[in-house]
């Protein structure tokens, strides 16, 4: 008869048999000893483990992320965030390096166009700005660009004209 691993190794430490367990506790491991619900369990020469890297992990709770969400405005097109992005280092068949995305505050109701140059930015947002007024019966209040900076429409106007 061959030796079994365990004879070889000694009998199977406290900790051993807390891991096979499912990570049970010091007094619910002394329990199944001392009821003799396992049989040929003898853990009685071997001290309490200090730390289960396992046991510390599963307590450890995390903190909440602090809410960085604003409230939103309460009436459609009051705030619209505009944003552009690029250049792109390839452009689409059509020559556009860029695009612009219009976000409405309170709906957040997205558009997005490919542009050729951010000069033509005012004049997508006065299209923008048309389609949205006519499709809800209000006016856009503030346009809030990268930059922080809340601009009326009618600076947009001017800007569209003049190109």
């Amino acid at each position: 008869m061959q030796p079994s691993r365990r004879d070889v190794k000694g009998a199977p430490s406290r900790i051993l048999w807390h891991l096979r367990l499912g990570h049970i506790g010091h007094d619910g491991l002394n329990c199944i000893v001392t009821k003799n619900i396992v049989i040929g369990v003898d853990i009685s020469s071997v001290k309490k483990w200090d730390v289960c890297e396992g046991c510390a992990l599963g307590k450890q709770t995390r903190v909440r992320f602090q809410s960085n969400t604003t409230t939103r405005t309460s009436k459609i097109l009051k705030v619209i965030y505009g944003d552009v992005c690029g250049p792109m280092s390839m452009a689409t068949f059509s020559g556009k390096r860029y695009f612009v995305t219009f976000v409405d505050d309170k709906s957040r109701y997205c558009v997005v166009h490919l542009i050729k140059s951010k000069s033509e930015v005012a004049v997508k947002f006065m299209g923008y700005a048309a389609m949205a007024e006519i499709q809800t019966g209000k006016r856009v209040k503030y346009l809030q660009s990268d930059n922080g900076v809340s601009t009326s429409p009618t600076s947009w106007h001017d800007s569209a004209r003049n190109g």
